[in-house]
C-alpha cells in the first residue's frame, strides 16, 4: 500500500471518514472496487478490533440508496464520474468520487488518527501495534476514550483536560498515569492551568479526577509530590500569576485530595531571603498572618526576623508599620524596630527612611538598644529634622520612668543620651520645655544639662534667655524652690 499513492490516499480518507462519521451518517466511495476492499482491510488492520466491529460495507453498487451498509462502494462502468449522486454528499454523509474528483471535506481529525496516518506513511506499523497492545482493551471500546487515552499518553501538556472524564472509569488509570513521571507532571501542569475547569463544581472534579490522583495511597502520594515540585519550579521561575491562581482557585478544591496550604508553606518559610523578590512581596502578607499564630514573643521575633526587612524602604516601611500597629507585645515591637533601624543605618547610601519622623516614642525606646555607632548615626539623621520632637519624647519618657524604681537604670542611660543630644553640633533649638523639664530634676542632673549646653556654640545666646535661668543660675529662686519641691515629693 505504501507504494500505491492512490490506495494510500483512499485508505486515509476511509479511516478519517469512519472515525468522524456520526451515528446516522454513511460513507460513499466511487473507485475501483478492488482498491476499496484493500483500503478497508487496511483500516481494520490498523485499528483495534472493537473500533471497527460495527463497520459494514458493500461493493459494486449502482444505486447508493439500495444498500444498508455504512460504507458503500459505487460503480458505474459507463459513466464512472457520475457514480455518486449529489444526495450522497448532503447532511451527515461523506463521499468521494475518485473519478470526478469530488470529495467531502473532513474536519477536526483527532491527533490519535493523525498519529496513525503519519506512522503508517513512515512505515512504523509495529509502533502502532505496540501502542494498542500495551493498553487495556477496554480503552478501545469507544472512540472518545481512545482519543483521550492517546492525548494522555502523547500530549498530556496540551490535551483538553476536561476530557479526562472519558477515561476516568478505566481500570487502574491512576497507576498508569504515575508510571511515567514526566507525563504525570505535564498532565498536572495542564490540569492546574486549564480555564475549562472553571465550569465544574467540586463534586464533579472529585468524581472525575479521584481515579487519576487519589485512587490509592501510592497515587495520592505521587500527586502530592508532583504538586510540591510544580510549586518549586514556579517559585524559581518567579511565576506569581500561577501561584496566585493556584492559591485562590485550587487550594480550596484540593482539600478533597488531602492537600492544603500547609503542605506548601515550607517552600516559602524555609528561606524567605532566597525567594525571588516578586514572590517574596506577594507571599509576605500570608507570612504575617502565620506569625500571629505564634504564642511566645521569642517565637514571634524569630519568625519576623527571618521574614522582615529584606527589601527596599518602600516595602520595609509598611512591614514595620504593620508590626507597630499590631497586638504584639512591646518587646516584639521594640526588637523589630531596632532591627529595622540597624538595617537602614547599615546601608551604603545616605537615603535613610523618613519613616522615623512619625514615631518619636519608639525612637526614644530604640535609642537604648542601638550600638553607640549606630545610635550616633541615627541621631545625626533625626536631629536636624525632628530634634525638638525627639527631645520632648525623651523628656516624657524620663518623667514616666522616674515614677518607676525598676526603670532607674534605664533612666540614667536615657538621660545621658538626652544630654548628648543637647550638646549636639546640630544645634537643636532650646526652648522653654527644656527649662520646665529641668525644674523637675535634682541639682546634679540640672548641672549635667548645664554642662551639655555649655558645649554649644550658641552658649552666649542661651545665657541671655530668661526662661533658661533655672539651668544657668544656681541662685535662681524658681530653681531653688522647684528642687526643694522635687525632693519633698521624693
Amino acid at each position: 500500500m505504501l507504494q500505491d499513492t492512490k490506495l494510500l490516499e483512499l485508505w486515509e480518507f476511509l479511516l478519517c471518514a469512519w472515525w468522524k462519521r456520526t451515528a446516522s451518517g454513511r460513507i460513499f466511495v466511487a473507485v475501483e472496487q478492488e482498491k476499496l476492499v484493500k483500503a478497508l482491510w487496511a483500516v481494520c488492520r490498523i485499528l483495534p478490533e472493537s473500533l471497527w466491529q460495527q463497520l459494514s460495507f458493500s461493493t459494486y453498487e449502482k444505486d447508493a440508496m439500495l444498500s444498508p451498509a455504512i460504507i458503500v462502494g459505487l460503480w458505474d462502468p459507463i459513466q464512472p464520474e457520475e457514480s455518486i449522486p449529489q444526495t450522497c454528499f448532503n447532511g451527515t454523509n461523506l463521499a468521494w468520487n475518485t473519478f470526478s474528483g469530488k470529495k467531502s471535506t473532513i474536519q477536526g481529525i483527532p491527533r490519535y488518527i493523525q498519529y496513525i496516518i503519519q506512522a503508517v506513511k513512515n512505515g512504523k506499523i509495529t509502533e502502532i501495534d505496540s501502542f494498542h497492545s500495551g493498553t487495556p482493551s477496554v480503552t478501545w471500546h469507544r472512540r472518545a476514550s481512545a482519543e483521550t487515552f492517546f492525548e494522555l499518553v502523547r500530549h498530556p501538556d496540551t490535551m483538553d483536560i476536561t476530557r479526562l472524564k472519558d477515561i476516568s472509569d478505566l481500570p487502574k488509570i491512576g497507576r498508569f498515569a504515575i508510571k511515567n513521571e514526566k507525563r504525570f507532571r505535564l498532565l498536572l501542569e495542564n490540569f492546574f492551568t486549564s480555564p475549562l475547569l472553571d465550569m465544574w463544581d467540586e463534586n464533579t472534579i472529585q468524581l472525575v479526577y479521584t481515579p487519576f490522583f487519589a485512587s490509592d495511597g501510592e497515587v495520592l502520594q505521587k500527586f502530592h509530590e508532583q504538586l510540591i515540585q510544580i510549586q518549586k519550579d514556579r517559585i524559581s521561575a518567579c511565576d506569581v500569576d500561577f501561584l496566585k491562581m493556584f492559591e485562590q482557585k485550587w487550594l480550596p478544591r484540593l482539600k478533597n485530595f488531602e492537600f492544603s496550604e500547609m503542605d506548601l508553606w515550607p517552600l516559602f518559610n524555609d528561606s524567605p531571603a532566597s525567594l525571588p523578590k516578586p514572590i517574596y512581596q506577594w507571599i509576605y502578607p500570608t507570612a504575617f498572618r502565620h506569625v500571629l499564630h505564634c504564642h511566645e514573643p521569642s517565637e514571634q521575633i524569630e519568625f519576623l526576623t527571618r521574614w522582615c526587612f529584606l527589601d527596599v524602604d518602600e516595602v520595609n516601611e509598611p512591614q514595620i508599620t504593620g508590626i507597630l500597629q499590631s497586638n504584639f507585645a512591646d518587646i516584639v515591637k521594640l526588637t523589630m524596630y531596632s532591627k529595622f533601624v540597624e538595617r537602614d543605618m547599615a546601608g551604603n547610601d545616605a537615603q535613610f527612611s523618613r519613616f522615623y519622623f512619625a514615631w518619636p516614642e519608639w525612637n526614644v525606646q530604640v535609642l537604648l538598644k542601638l550600638a553607640p555607632e549606630t545610635r550616633n548615626r541615627f541621631l545625626d539623621y533625626l536631629i536636624p529634622t525632628a530634634g525638638p520632637t525627639l527631645l520632648s519624647a525623651i523628656q516624657t519618657q524620663l518623667t514616666q520612668n522616674g515614677k518607676n524604681p525598676e526603670m532607674l537604670h534605664k533612666n540614667a542611660d536615657l538621660f545621658r543620651i538626652y544630654c548628648d543630644i543637647l550638646a549636639s553640633p546640630n544645634q537643636i533649638p532650646i526652648t522653654k520645655s527644656v527649662a520646665d523639664f529641668a525644674r523637675r530634676l535634682p541639682q546634679d542632673e540640672v548641672l549635667a544639662i548645664r554642662e551639655a549646653l555649655q558645649k554649644r556654640e550658641d552658649l552666649v545666646l542661651l545665657n541671655q534667655k530668661k526662661e533658661l535661668n533655672c539651668i544657668f543660675s544656681d541662685n535662681s529662686p524658681s530653681c531653688f524652690w522647684s528642687r526643694l519641691l522635687f525632693w519633698k515629693k521624693s
